[in-house]
């Protein structure tokens, strides 16, 4: 569970503090008169790197606190024995 933590914490980083985009291309001032807000989102090498542990992470958190709340544990009743 703690692994699973780790690892949405550390992609949380990675998404965020991935570097700026410092490329692009240019040829003609299509909308002078308005301004253009950048639609989509680039994600880069670290971006991705993120992206991909939080969803392990998930993962890793959701099977780990599953398989902790579902398993069996020892019956309290002294006269009753243990199911395996």
């Amino acid at each position: 569970m703690a692994v699973g933590v780790g690892l949405v914490i550390t992609g949380v980083i990675l998404v965020l503090r991935q570097p700026e985009t410092s490329f692009g291309w240019f040829a003609y001032a299509p909308l002078t008169a308005g301004s253009v807000a950048p639609v989509s989102f680039f994600l880069g090498p670290f971006g991705i790197a993120g992206t991909v542990a939080i969803g392990l992470g998930i993962g890793l958190a959701a099977f780990a606190s599953g398989w902790m709340l579902a398993r069996r544990r020892p019956s309290r009743d002294p006269d009753r024995p243990a199911s395996d």
